[in-house]
C-alpha cells in the first residue's frame, strides 16, 4: 500500500513539473505576441493585459483552494498523531520504546486506566462537538446551530433534581424545557460548536451524569450514561472481544465522517503510542424513525463502538470499530 502510495505521488510529480513546463512555454510566447501588439496598439495592449492578469489570479486562487480542500484517507491518522508528538531531544529508539509501554509525553507520565478514562470522556465529547460543527457548516442555517436549540451538547450531573429530567417522556417539549431551566441554573452544562474555549477549560473530571449529543433537531440525539457507556480497554482486553467488532474505513450511509479513513498498513502504531488502549462507548439513540416501545415504555437503539486511543487519552475518530451483530447471533444458535 505504501508503495503504492509513493508511485501515485512520484507520478504526479512528474505530470506537476510537465504542466509548469509547458505552461512556461505558453507564456512566453504569449508575451513575444504582447510585446509585438504593444508597439501596434499599446491602449489596446495594456487592457488584455490587465485582464490577462486578473484571470490568471481568479485561476490560481481556484486550484489553490481545491488543492487545500482535498483530503486523504490518513488526514485523520495524521491528525492523532500530532496530538503527542515526538519531542525533539529524544532519541527515535527511547521516544518508540516508551510509546509502546503507554508513556504520554504530551502530559509527561503514564496514565492510569481510571485517569485515562477522564481523557477520553472528554475527547469523546470533543468528537461530538466535531460532528456539530460539520452540521453547522453543511445541513444548518448558521443560525440555527448558534442559538443553542440544537447543534449542542449537554452534560447534566445525576441527581435527585435532574433525575427529573429523565422522567419525562423523551423529545417533548417538557423534556427540552427542563434541561434548558437546568442548563439556565447551572445544574447542567450546555455548549455548541462554538463553545470551544470554554469547553477547553473544562476538566472533565465529573464521575456520574447523564451526555446527551444533539445535532440537526430534537427528533433525533444520542445519550451516553457516564456509569455503564464507557470504558479503557488495554490490549488484552481488546483481544478478548475483537472478533465481535468490524472495522469502519469507509463511508457506508456516514453525514459527518463520510470520508474514507484508514491507518497505514506498514505502521507499527504502538510506536506511536496509540493502539495500548480502546475506548469501548456504548450509546442509546434516540430517532423518531426507529423508536420502539414497551408497555408505553421507549427502547432507545443501542449502539456499541470502539475507539482507538494514544497513551494521552486522545481518541481516534475514524477508523473505529463497530459491533457486529452478526456475531451475536452466531453466539446465540
Amino acid at each position: 500500500m505504501q508503495k503504492i502510495d509513493y508511485f501515485i505521488e512520484i507520478t504526479l510529480l512528474i505530470i506537476i513539473i510537465a504542466i509548469i513546463f509547458y505552461s512556461m512555454r505558453v507564456v512566453f510566447r504569449i508575451t513575444m505576441i504582447m510585446i509585438a501588439w504593444v508597439k501596434v496598439d499599446p491602449k489596446k495592449a495594456l487592457l488584455c493585459l490587465m485582464f490577462a492578469v486578473l484571470l490568471s489570479i481568479l485561476i490560481v486562487s481556484f486550484f489553490i483552494r481545491s488543492f487545500n480542500n482535498q483530503t486523504t484517507p490518513y488526514d485523520l491518522w495524521n491528525e492523532m498523531k500530532t496530538k503527542d508528538p515526538k519531542p525533539n531531544n529524544i532519541p527515535q529508539v527511547e521516544y518508540e520504546a516508551k510509546n509502546r509501554k503507554g508513556y504520554c509525553w504530551r502530559d509527561k507520565k503514564y496514565y492510569s486506566k481510571k485517569e485515562l478514562w477522564y481523557k477520553a470522556m472528554k475527547s469523546l465529547t470533543g468528537r461530538m462537538f466535531y460532528e456539530n460543527r460539520y452540521h453547522a457548516l453543511h445541513e444548518l442555517p448558521e443560525k440555527d446551530c448558534n442559538s443553542g436549540k440544537t447543534c449542542k451538547v449537554a452534560r447534566i450531573p445525576k441527581n435527585s433534581d435532574t433525575d427529573k429530567l429523565f422522567q419525562i417522556r423523551l423529545n417533548t417539549p417538557e423534556f427540552w424545557e427542563k434541561l434548558d431551566t437546568l442548563i439556565k441554573n447551572n445544574q447542567a452544562q450546555s455548549w455548541n460548536h462554538q463553545s470551544i474555549a470554554k469547553f477547553a477549560n473544562d476538566d472533565f473530571r465529573l464521575n456520574n451524569y447523564m451526555l446527551i449529543h444533539q445535532w440537526n433537531d430534537t427528533s433525533s440525539f444520542s445519550m451516553y450514561d457516564s456509569e455503564n457507556c464507557c470504558k479503557i480497554l488495554n490490549k488484552s482486553d481488546w483481544s478478548l472481544v475483537a472478533e465481535h467488532y468490524i472495522l469502519k474505513e469507509g463511508n457506508n450511509g456516514e453525514r459527518v465522517f463520510n470520508q474514507e479513513a484508514r491507518i497505514p498498513v506498514d505502521e507499527d502504531i504502538n510506536s506511536w503510542g496509540i493502539g495500548n488502549f480502546y475506548f469501548d462507548v456504548t450509546k442509546l439513540v434516540y430517532s423518531t424513525n426507529n423508536l420502539k416501545y414497551n408497555n408505553n415504555t421507549e427502547i432507545l437503539e443501542v449502539q456499541k463502538t470502539i475507539f482507538i486511543m494514544n497513551n494521552c487519552g486522545d481518541i481516534l475518530y475514524k477508523p473505529y470499530f463497530y459491533f457486529d451483530e452478526t456475531s451475536k447471533k452466531n453466539e446465540n444458535t
